[in-house]
């Protein structure tokens, strides 16, 4: 009977000891996935935005100052550009107000979530 005893203790603490490594292994698996959801449903996208409009803004830039280059031998070097700047004020608040920056993230964040449900083994 001893003996039975120390069988059943010996396999109920492999039993456990799998257990636990399981338990830590799914655990280490869920928190990386989790992980690569954050960085590319939510980093990658703002990230993307940014440069998305710093691209936007330094294209505005160079076409303001070739506009105003331009307008200097024209004008004898008054040099004044203001239809083109409110145009691209009015054109921004055009944008602002049917939530343009905002849809283009939420899009993005969309692609994203797509390309990580791909990566989930069994969701394809």
């Amino acid at each position: 009977m001893p003996i039975l005893m120390a069988i059943g203790t010996l396999v109920g603490r492999i039993f456990a000891q799998l257990g636990t490594y399981v338990t830590v292994e799914v655990a280490k698996w869920s928190a990386s996935r989790a992980m690569i959801l954050f960085l590319l449903g939510i980093v990658l996208p703002v990230l993307l935005y940014n440069i998305a409009c710093n691209i936007v803004h330094g294209m505005m830039e160079a076409t303001t100052m070739l506009a105003e280059y331009a307008l200097e031998g024209q004008t004898g070097g008054s040099g004044t550009f203001g239809l083109s700047l409110e145009f691209v004020g009015f054109a921004g608040w055009i944008c602002n107000q049917i939530y343009l920056p905002e849809a283009f993230s939420s899009y993005l964040a969309a692609i994203q979530v797509r390309f990580i449900m791909g990566l989930i083994p069994g969701l394809k």
